[in-house]
């Protein structure tokens, strides 16, 4: 299974994450109808060894949750972890991306720094 399809799987398998947001989407969601979220692949670190590079290693994505309040960006992002954690993560990262004066929105953010054995 590839690392997207297990961080989707993850993320979604928590019931307050997928029952609070109307999606959740790979990098972009068009006209997204709030709460939405996102997900991408910011690094990807394989391994390295006397036979070459292999694509198994650390994978950093960003799960980010858009909604009407900071709080509940905050909450919903936060339950998304909750699923995420249940893969090999290493490191975690959160921030609050603040107000979106385009779209009028609210974002948080969390970085997940996660182990894969068969990312591709």
């Amino acid at each position: 299974m590839s690392w997207d399809t297990e961080f989707y799987a993850a993320v979604m398998a928590n019931g307050d994450f997928s029952s609070g947001v109307t999606a959740l989407a790979l990098e972009f969601k068009p006209d997204g109808a709030t709460p939405f979220a996102t997900y991408q692949l910011i690094n990807a670190n394989g391994t390295q060894d006397t036979t070459g590079h292999g694509f198994e290693g650390e994978r950093l994505v960003q799960l980010t949750v858009w909604a009407d309040s900071p709080t509940d960006a905050m909450r919903l992002c936060e339950y998304g972890s909750l699923g995420a954690q249940t893969l090999n993560v290493v490191r975690i990262y959160e921030r609050s991306l603040g107000r979106d004066s385009d779209s009028d929105v609210f974002g948080y953010a969390i970085d997940f720094t996660i182990w894969f054995d068969s990312p591709r």
